[in-house]
């Protein structure tokens, strides 16, 4: 415990925050760097030849629009098992194209700028976010991160890669992005939270902040020092200045929320093992199986069709039977083994 540093009164609630709160979100902001003319032009060029792909890719959508529309009704599983390449992502699922855009949305989720919020669309640097109770929303970030926000919460994208949290819990996934974008920042009044290739959750709760890291390290700057956490453990952090680490599960109820909110895995062409990496990955699981000889034809095991609509934690009972295998939980633990009839 140390209760040496003191820091600002946080705004409590829904309404907008007060001056001691903003100011102390300015200070971790800092001053902007003015943009160069040359840049400027640059950026410009590059929004109008943008603006105009945009147009045709467009015109070529409407003519084959027909031929989707049967495709999108289709949400049955179907597995295949044969030897195959993995089918890449496009850069729109990823966010490699450098955009910022909504994937999922439970309920209600307004913006600031564009109002109700729906999966597809695109945000702006400078948008305040708003869920409504019982409502959350994933947002994928340029460089391929996964940004979710609880309910009741509010937030506001100050860059691509820092998040201005006013109140409620944001939690971050840098997944395989890790590495290859800039660090995702979530900023608060009670300080300064950077990943550093990691999966974690910051929650405001009144005058106290919560850190809680399930994959990687995070670093949390506070009143001129710096402290960091490892997977598995929590800061709990207060206005008054005190900050205390403690040990916490990479699984269960603490991360359920984020299991509701998680974007799909796109199933189409993908290995049984790249599936099970993304179930470990969201549920915290730790995968292990029964016999040698599943773990290494896993990678050879193409999947097809879609999970679209079922949670992370839902899905091995539906992909793991199509291929003659069942599977246990316990402890934290996915246990993958043969079905009865094929011992």
């Amino acid at each position: 415990m140390d209760n040496s540093h003191n820091t600002e009164q946080p705004g409590r609630g829904s309404t907008p925050v007060d001056e001691d709160t903003l100011a102390a979100l300015l200070r971790l902001a800092g001053p902007r760097t003015p943009v160069p003319a040359e840049r400027h032009e640059r950026v410009r060029l590059a929004v109008h030849d943008q603006w105009q792909e945009n147009l045709r890719s467009r015109r070529r959508r409407l003519r084959t629009l027909w031929a989707g529309g049967a495709l999108a009704a289709a949400a049955a599983l179907v597995l295949v098992v044969g030897l195959g390449l993995r089918r890449e992502a496009a850069s729109s699922a990823t966010g490699l194209d450098g955009r910022i855009r909504i994937e999922l949305v439970k309920g209600a989720v307004h913006s600031s700028m564009s109002g109700e919020l729906k999966p597809g669309d695109e945000l702006e640097v400078g948008e305040e976010l708003q869920t409504a109770a019982g409502s959350r929303a994933a947002i994928r970030l340029p460089g391929g991160a996964s940004l979710r926000l609880d309910s009741a919460t509010r937030a506001q994208l100050f860059s691509s890669s820092a998040i201005l949290l006013y109140q409620g819990a944001a939690y971050v996934d840098t997944g395989s992005a890790a590495g290859a974008a800039p660090r995702i920042e979530i900023r608060t009044p009670l300080g300064r939270v950077t990943e550093i290739g990691t999966q974690f959750e910051v929650r405001l709760d009144g005058d106290s902040m919560s850190l809680r890291v399930r994959e990687g390290r995070v670093s949390l700057e506070q009143s001129g020092r710096t402290y960091r956490a490892e997977a598995g453990q929590q800061i709990l952090s207060a206005s008054g200045g005190s900050v205390e680490t403690s040990e916490i599960p990479r699984h269960g109820e603490e991360w359920s929320w984020t299991l509701g909110v998680a974007p799909a895995f796109e199933l189409e062409g993908r290995s049984l093992q790249e599936f099970l990496d993304w179930v470990a990955s969201d549920t915290g699981w730790r995968v292990e199986y029964s016999e040698a000889s599943l773990e290494a034809h896993a990678p050879e095991l193409i999947l097809h069709g879609s999970v679209e609509g079922l949670r992370p934690d839902e899905t091995p009972g539906v992909v793991l039977p199509t291929c003659g295998l069942n599977h246990r939980v316990v402890e934290g633990v996915l246990l993958v083994e043969r079905s009865g009839g094929n011992r």
